[in-house]
C-alpha cells in the first residue's frame, strides 16, 4: 500500500511499481504455502498493474513509460503463472506494450515476446506463438526456462494434437 501511494509524476514512481510487483509475489507465494488459495489475489495484483498501464484516464497510452513496462510485464506474468486461463488478457497487455515501446531496452523487449509465445499457445494460436518466438533475441536463459515450462504446463492439458504443436514449439524454442 505504501509503494502504490507514489504519484505517477514522482521521480521513483518506475521503482514504486517494481517493488509494488515484488511485493505482490511474495504475497502471492505467502498464500500459497499458507494453502490458500492465491487465484483471487493474483487477478487483484494483475488488475492494478494494468490500472497503472492506464491511468486515471483508463486509455492504454501511445507512448509506454518505464513503469508502465514494468507493470506491463507484470500484469502479463500474473496472467499467465498465477490464474488459471489468463492467456488472452495477457497477450492484450503484451501486444499493446510492444506497440507503445518502439525504443524499449532489448532486454525487456525480449521478455515481452517471451510472455507472448506463452499466451498465444496457451490460446492454441500456434503459428502466432512461432512468429513471436522468432523475434525474441538472446536473453535470460531463465526466461526460456520459464517459456519452456509454461509451455509444458499447457501441453499437460491438451488433446494430442495440440501436445505435438506445443512440442514442435518447444523444439524451435530450444
Amino acid at each position: 500500500e505504501a509503494f502504490k501511494r507514489l504519484a505517477a509524476d514522482h521521480p521513483r514512481y518506475a521503482r514504486a511499481v517494481a517493488d509494488t510487483a515484488r511485493c505482490y509475489r511474495q504475497w502471492i507465494k505467502a498464500t500459497k504455502a499458507a494453502g490458500r488459495p492465491s487465484e483471487p489475489l493474483a487477478r487483484r495484483a494483475a488488475q492494478y498493474f494494468e490500472q497503472v498501464i492506464t491511468g486515471p484516464s483508463g486509455q492504454l497510452p501511445e507512448q509506454w513509460s518505464k513503469a508502465a513496462r514494468q507493470a506491463g510485464l507484470t500484469a502479463a506474468g500474473l496472467w499467465l503463472y498465477e490464474t488459471g486461463g489468463g492467456y488472452r488478457q495477457a497477450e492484450q497487455v503484451l501486444t499493446a506494450a510492444l506497440a507503445g515501446s518502439p525504443g524499449a531496452p532489448a532486454e525487456w523487449t525480449s521478455k515481452v515476446q517471451s510472455l507472448l509465445v506463452f499466451s498465444l499457445a496457451g490460446q492454441g494460436k500456434q503459428a502466432e506463438a512461432k512468429q513471436a518466438l522468432r523475434k525474441i533475441s538472446a536473453g535470460d536463459p531463465g526466461e526460456l526456462l520459464d517459456l519452456l515450462t509454461g509451455l509444458s504446463g499447457i501441453a499437460s492439458g491438451s488433446d494430442k494434437m495440440m501436445r505435438s504443436q506445443l512440442a514442435a514449439l518447444q523444439l524451435d524454442a530450444l
